[in-house]
């Protein structure tokens, strides 16, 4: 719709303002932003297929739901496999925010990981920091 055309644009200027690169849906991304509808019937199929396309994409990028469906419905959209941050109405504008906050709790896992020597668990926070890091590719519409 031409509401989610726009508040996706603005989305998109944000993330590229703050060091992001925007690239096309299929292409491999660190971090993609689906921004989602509920007035068509399809919703939640329609985010279903766009979460697979962006794990069949990068199975390690993080995937951020945002939208009027993911205000209607977080609980089921945070079940569906792959999805790792759902933000609703209030919070799709401050997804930077959102991202730093994730930036710091991995880095704080990690240092309890290094703390009690767990590499397994090392290596998979050393990934998702990474791949939240600014400057890294970015998906903001499909």
């Amino acid at each position: 719709c031409k509401l989610n055309f726009a508040e996706t644009s603005t989305i998109a200027r944000q993330l590229t303002g703050a060091g992001y690169q925007k690239v096309s849906f299929d292409d491999a991304a660190n971090v993609y932003v689906i921004n989602t509808c509920s007035v068509t019937d399809n919703a939640d199929k329609e985010c279903k297929l766009h979460v697979k396309r962006a794990m069949k994409a990068n199975p390690d990028g993080l995937v951020v739901i945002v939208g009027c469906y993911a205000q209607l419905k977080p609980e089921e959209i945070s079940a569906i496999e792959g999805v790792d941050l759902v933000l609703g109405a209030k919070e799709k504008f401050n997804i930077l925010s959102y991202l730093e906050e994730s930036v710091h709790l991995l880095e704080a896992i990690q240092d309890i990981a290094d703390q009690f020597h767990i590499p397994r668990m090392q290596e998979l926070v050393e990934l998702h920091i990474r791949a939240i890091e600014k400057g890294t590719p970015v998906i903001s519409d499909s």
